[in-house]
Parts: structure tokens; sequence; C-alpha cells
């Protein structure tokens, strides 16, 4: 909330007053008063709106001042009608509880061609809100929420998110609320921005650019989350619909929809994992992600991930191109009790250790056995590998094995 020192009050009595109005001066709504505008409001540079009771525009609102409220105050603005309303001026308005109402049958009911920005609470019950990408900033401020988002009522562009609670994007495109949920902050100061597209992918991001334990990526939509404080992680949570996300994602075992990312200094799709809530039709990563960027949903192989959800992949480059340089076992350094070992078809053994991934311990597509014959490179071809770890679940420690094909390219 932009703070606001002595101002003058012009208290309006308990009614509702309808009419366009230009604002010069020092207008107060108080608290349990309602103000109504029918046409327009605008506010001069020089003048200041404070609304502490409930305001109803039900046409546009230009701000080149103040528009703000009272700390404390329980007040809030709705914006109301069945047609257009644009939200614009030089000026950032302060809202303590904003609501959208607008059943305008047009796409973009709401335009917001400057920076609104919400302490407290957006409740989205019509209207879909369009932020200008050039002129347009839509903030929530720490602990501020939004609420009721549906796909007739949600913010198509960029939303800003501050402070570290837990935060459901109210985002969308067309006609399809596509909401992102972060959650799991610990820094106050945290800052993120999120925007959802019902586009493909993958003209830009090509799908065949993926990672082994990923099967399918979704070629219908995508959200772009960014971190804009530089070092906050965060469990990120994606939903699906079933007339938004395409059926190749949708069809078998909702458990095999996970996370996945594009990580653009290896220009490929990588796995973020997947805990699937197959009611509220949401899958979150398994861990804090530290990569922002392009997000969205793929179907994994399922027997490529391990209990934990650490995924295996299955395929090692000895090129050193730095792509598939070594097995790649996402997260088993979390799991520093485990041995990893490598066998070629007949059941010969070609490496074996113990806490891998610690301290550089990978396979990297060479035999190291000490039987004699010393380490080199083993030849193109498909081997097989044997993975075991301790974990705990509900208290218990348990022990993990999973086996499974690894191809190796030596040429």
């Amino acid at each position: 909330m932009k703070p606001y020192i002595n101002f003058v009050l012009l208290l309006l009595a308990s009614s509702t007053i309808t009419a366009q109005t230009h604002n010069f001066g020092e207008f107060v709504v108080a608290e349990n008063t309602v103000f109504s505008n029918e046409e327009a409001f605008t506010n001069d540079s020089n003048a200041s709106f404070i609304n502490d009771g409930e305001t109803y525009f039900y046409g546009d609102l230009l701000n080149n001042g103040i528009v703000d409220y009272t700390s404390g105050s329980i007040g809030g603005t709705h914006f109301v009608g069945n047609a257009l309303q644009v939200i614009s001026g030089l000026a950032a308005s302060y809202f303590n509880n904003i609501v959208f109402n607008n059943t305008d049958q047009e796409l973009a009911n709401i335009s917001v061609n400057s920076t609104v920005q919400i302490a407290n609470s957006a409740d989205f019950i019509d209207g879909i809100v369009n932020v200008d990408a050039d002129s347009g900033q839509f903030i929530f401020e720490s602990n501020a929420i939004a609420t009721n988002a549906n796909n007739a009522s949600f913010v198509d562009g960029i939303v800003n998110k501050q402070g570290n609670n837990d935060f459901n994007f109210p985002v969308g495109d067309s006609s399809y609320h596509r909401e992102v949920l972060i959650s799991g902050l610990a820094d106050p100061d945290a800052a993120f921005t999120a925007k959802y597209h019902f586009e493909d992918p993958t003209i830009t991001y090509p799908k065949e650019r993926k990672r082994g334990v990923i099967e399918v990526v979704n070629d219908s939509e995508y959200w772009v989350v960014e971190n804009t404080s530089g070092n906050e992680e965060v469990l990120i949570t994606l939903s699906w619909q079933e007339n938004a996300t395409p059926e190749a994602i949708l069809k078998g075992p909702k458990t095999g929809i996970h996370v996945i990312r594009w990580n653009p200094v290896e220009e490929l799709w990588e796995h973020e994992g997947g805990v699937v809530d197959e009611a509220n039709r949401q899958v979150t990563t398994l861990s804090t992600v530290e990569n922002y960027g392009i997000f969205t949903l793929g179907r994994v192989k399922e027997n490529s991930i391990l209990p934990t959800g650490t995924a295996v992949y299955n395929a090692i480059s000895v090129n050193n191109d730095g792509k598939n340089d070594f097995f790649n076992i996402i997260d088993i350094e979390d799991y520093p009790n485990n041995t990893v070992e490598i066998f070629n078809r007949w059941g010969a053994k070609l490496y074996s250790t113990n806490n891998y991934a610690s301290n550089g311990n990978v396979f990297r597509g060479f035999r190291e056995i000490g039987d004699g014959i010393g380490n080199r490179a083993l030849p193109t071809g498909t081997y097989y590998y044997v993975i075991l770890y301790d974990y705990t679940l509900d208290g218990t420690t348990r022990r993990a094995k999973k086996a499974g094909f690894l191809y190796i390219n030596s040429d």
C-alpha cells in the first residue's frame, strides 16, 4: 500500500450516488459508506481518492493522482458492468480489496493499462482482465490472495506476486482459466511473475528435444513463471483441463502426468517431477525448482521414475559435448546410502559404486571394474543398470530397487 497522510475528508452519506465524476480535490469514501459512479471516473494529477467504504465503478477509471485506502480499513472496489471498462492513467492505483463482475460478452471485459496493486484480495466473479503488456501491471502484495477465478474471470497477461505466502496465480488465456500455484517459499522479499499461454510451445521449443524419461510434451499450452527476486526456490503446481490439455497428455494413468521445463542452456525439455492430485487435476514438482522460465505438462515413462520421484535418464553419449555425458539419476545425491551397478547384456559387471553422484562420482560410459582389463570406453550398445537406495516414508526407512536398460553411444 502507498502511504497516505493528512487528507481532508469529503464524507459521503450512506447512499448510492450515480454520476460521471472528475475529481480535482480530496475525495474520501468513509467506512460503511457506498459510492457508485455510473460513467467514467477521472482522478486528476493533484487529486486523491481514498476508498475505505464500498465503491462501485460502472465505467472507466482514469487515475493520474492518488487512488488508495486507509490502512486498517476493510473497504472494497467493485468493477461492475456489461461493457468494456478501462483502468488507466499515469499513476498506480492501490486497492485493499477489488472485485471484478463485468458481464460483457467480449473476451477482454476489463482492460488494465496502468498499475493495479492489491493488498488483500482480488475476487473474480465475472469478466476477463486483460493486462496490457507495455503499460499495465497487476500486482499482488505480500499475503494478498486471488479468489474464485474461473473460465469466465481471470487475468490474461502477466501477474506479479510479492512475498512468501503460497499463491495461486489467477491466470488464463482465451476462455480458459489455467492457474499455477507456487508454494514452499521462505524469503519474505520473494517476487514472482506468471503468465499462461494457450498456444503450442513446441513451435519454438521442439518436442523432439526432450530427456529420455519424457514420453510426450504438451503441445497446446504452457506457463511462464519467473523469479524476479532472483534467489528463491519454490514448488510449482500446474493443472490440467480436458478442453485445454491435449488427449496425448491425459490418456493413460494420471500418475504419468508430470511437470516439465524447457532448459534454455541444454535446449531440451527436462523433468521436474510430479505429485499428482487427481481430484483437483493438479501436478506438483517433487522438489523446489531452482530455475524458471517455460513450464508445461508432460507424460513420462513411469517405469523410469523411482519411488521418490527420482528420474533415470537412460542414455549416455561418450563424446564430451556437455550433453548426456554421464548416467544421470536426478536427485540421487539426496539419498547417499545408494549403490549403482552397470552390466553388459551377458550379465558381466562393468561398473559399481556407492554414494553415487557425490563429488563427481558418476558413470561416464567407461568400464571401471578392477579386473585387470583396465578402464576403457564401452562400445555402443544396450546395457543394464541396477540402482538401490534407502529412503524414508512416513517415518520408516525403505529400500528402493530399480533395474532397466541403459544405452551408450561411443561413436
